[in-house]
């Protein structure tokens, strides 16, 4: 093969090349999110409609990231607050009580007491 044909089957092998290395980067990280991993994100240079798909799973990753950070701050705070309400149940002494509020907010927001 030579001149022209040599030229177009060089083009395509080089695209299938391409294509080949963007799905791949592509399935690695979206293997990783499955397992849990959301620390990835999609790095290799892509164009057209595999762009698209990079950004749109890029976009996916970081909307996962932020409702388990927002998950888990919720998750505290239901926690922390079920925990002191427990405590609070049967005292009767305002100033005991303000103590024992006091002794286990002040940790938790890292303040001086």
């Amino acid at each position: 093969v030579s001149g022209t044909w040599r030229h177009l089957t060089e083009n395509v092998n080089q695209l299938a090349q391409n294509l080949t290395t963007q799905v791949r980067a592509i399935a690695d990280v979206a293997t990783a999110v499955t397992k849990g991993d959301l620390t990835r994100t999609i790095d290799v240079e892509t164009k057209g409609e595999v762009a698209e798909l990079k950004d749109n799973i890029n976009q996916m990753i970081r909307n996962l990231r932020e409702t388990t950070q927002k998950g888990a701050e919720q998750d505290w705070l239901k926690t922390n607050l079920a925990r002191i309400s427990g405590m609070m149940q049967g005292q009767r002494d305002l100033r005991q009580l303000s103590r024992l509020i006091m002794s286990e907010v002040t940790p938790v927001v890292s303040a001086q007491y």
